[in-house]
């Protein structure tokens, strides 16, 4: 039997023995090649613990294409009704009285329709899936044993790899949820063994976050569980091509997320949310608990900056932006302090030169009443000069209290 004959489970059984346990080329195929049964299979299972992710990979696939089905035929089916109720406001007799909730609900078939194409096409893929189901009919199985049978067991799976290829799916998408399964999953078997708290893995509990924080080198890692799986059932896909949709979905996932201190509160929150959930096994109870400690948090968060290029691009990208608006803050700041100067040193000029000629205008007035006296003539009334006075004052007033207002901002300049 060449390589090119292998099963699923026997591909993953060579490279595993080649990467995790050093064996030669030869050595590993030879033995990959006695996993024929399932006794040899669980045998060799204790070995490279391949099965549990293999399964998880097979569950993943088969769960978006039954949830990508229950969702096209939920918003097909809401779509008619809704169209079957228009019809029936129509042909009333108060049909001139339903002119606006006709238009709303004509309005939301529509949006039923769009929501339906994001799962798939609506016209060619729900006839798919019913011959899809009707492969297993009648028998006591699930898509999910069907499949697992035809990859451990060699049944035949050409029909169903047939539909597959018939339907509208993007398989870039489905192999980063495949891959996100395989994760979750991975993290369900790591708390049973309690590995957050290992004392050896503490570099490692980044591992513990969802897919899109751990970063494309670490979320790969288990295509070596899913390739076999995707390969046999004619699933077309590139790393390249896998790696730009991940990429693309990160920068999603970060809309609002700014800087650590963001990303440290979205592991709490996140873990808390978690902590609500009833009937959580011990012990990844105690570990959704750490992940709540800021300083747990922001240790997970430093291990995925380091871990995931993309994230600590944008927040490096970020937290650039922010500086360079402080930066321009604080030279605001700055100019507002000179010209607050100008105007108080301008005022004092002017307020200044006001008394001088209120000076000068007394001394004329006094002159004034002088010849009054004198002539007996009465002393030609002046426009008062007190208003002025009030002026100036609220204006150095003004000036002062402005001149020492700095932005909130000003303070938290680092």
């Amino acid at each position: 039997m060449g390589e090119e004959n292998l099963s699923p489970y026997q591909q993953v059984a060579l490279s595993a023995l080649q990467e995790f346990h050093g064996m030669s080329y030869e050595e590993a195929l030879a033995e990959a090649k006695e996993c024929t049964t399932p006794e040899k299979i669980a045998e060799m299972d204790k070995k490279i613990e391949a099965k549990y992710s293999m399964d998880s990979a097979i569950y993943g696939l088969c769960f978006e294409l039954e949830y990508k089905n229950m969702q096209l035929e939920r918003c097909i089916k809401l779509a008619e009704d809704g169209k079957e109720a228009i019809e029936e406001k129509k042909k009333s007799a108060l049909a001139f009285m339903y002119k606006k909730q006709i238009k709303a609900m004509e309005q939301e078939v529509e949006d039923y329709y769009k929501t339906a194409a994001n799962y798939g096409d609506v016209d060619k893929d729900l006839p798919i899936y019913k011959e899809m189901f009707k492969l297993f009919e009648g028998e006591d199985k699930t898509l999910s044993d069907y499949v697992s049978e035809a990859i451990y067991g060699g049944e035949d799976i050409s029909k169903f790899v047939e539909l597959l290829k018939e339907l509208n799916l993007d398989e870039n998408e489905l192999v980063i949820d495949v891959l996100e399964h395989i994760h979750s999953k991975w993290i369900e078997q790591a708390d049973e063994d309690g590995k957050f708290f290992n004392p050896k893995r503490e570099n490692r509990k980044f591992q513990f976050s969802r897919g899109l924080l751990i970063g494309f080198e670490e979320f790969k890692k288990d295509l070596l569980f899913a390739k076999p799986i995707l390969d046999k059932l004619g699933i077309e896909y590139t790393e390249e091509g896998i790696k730009a949709l991940y990429e693309s979905k990160v920068r999603d996932f970060m809309e609002g997320i700014e800087s650590k201190e963001d990303l440290q509160k979205y592991i709490i929150d996140r873990a808390k949310r978690q902590l609500a959930y009833k009937g959580l096994e011990e012990n990844k109870k105690r570990r959704l608990e750490a992940q709540t400690d800021p300083e747990v948090a922001m240790q997970i968060t430093e291990q995925i900056l380091e871990n995931n290029p993309i994230i600590r691009d944008i927040i490096k990208e970020k937290e650039n932006e922010n500086k360079k608006e402080v930066k321009s803050m604080k030279k605001t700041s700055l100019w507002d302090k000179v010209r607050a100067f100008f105007v108080r040193e301008n005022d004092k000029e002017e307020s200044t030169k006001g008394n001088g000629e209120k000076t000068e205008i007394k001394k004329k007035s006094f002159r004034e009443d002088i010849k009054h006296e004198s002539s007996g003539n009465e002393p030609k009334s002046e426009e008062p000069r007190g208003n002025e006075r009030e002026d100036d004052k609220a204006l150095d007033s003004n000036s002062e209290n402005n001149n020492d207002k700095i932005p909130e901002d000003e303070d938290r300049i680092d």
